[in-house]
């Protein structure tokens, strides 16, 4: 069974962002992995800049992920729209388990209040690209050049799903 912690520990977050770092195929596999230097700069910025989440399965990490560029309504600061980035750990990286935590990671960012969900993924990356797809998301265009790895511009896919009340689905 797959749970989302919607405020997961700095310790717990400092584990899976360990993991992450140590991933040689970290850049392939996410968007924006300039964003965070380091693990301490992550942490720093949960709670100011980003919302973190952390899927569990059998009760063991099995993917982070994070909202950024909240947008934000007043008078409540209600978020309506955020990018979303996501890095699923090694051992969970099956069809199956990519699906269940999308799953119960989009139903508590819908109760959140995110009414607009946007992704970016590099156009190289299938993976990513295909899991977007199966989790709802609609490609919007293909950005050239947009983001940067390794000294190297990359072509990008920005995607938008949106996001009613459970059941308006």
């Amino acid at each position: 069974m797959t749970t989302i912690d919607m405020s997961p520990s700095p310790n717990a977050l400092l584990h899976c962002w360990r993991i992450f770092e140590a991933d040689p195929l970290r850049p392939m596999l996410l968007a924006d992995t300039t964003t965070f230097v380091s693990a301490q700069h992550f942490l720093n910025a949960v709670g100011n800049s980003i919302v973190p989440f952390l899927a569990r399965v059998g009760g063991n990490p099995a993917a982070i992920a994070w909202l950024y560029d909240i947008a934000m309504v007043p008078p409540k600061m209600t978020p309506v729209s955020a990018f979303v980035a996501v890095y699923v750990l090694l051992d969970y990286r099956t069809c199956h388990l990519i699906r269940q935590c999308a799953e119960a990671f989009l139903t508590q960012v819908r109760d959140y209040g995110v009414k607009h969900l946007w992704a970016e993924a590099r156009c190289d990356n299938l993976q990513s690209r295909y899991a977007l797809r199966a989790c709802g998301f609609e490609k919007i265009v293909m950005l050239p050049s947009w983001k940067r790895y390794a000294g190297v511009w990359q072509n990008m896919e920005l995607y938008h799903l949106p996001l009613g009340p459970r059941g308006d689905q």
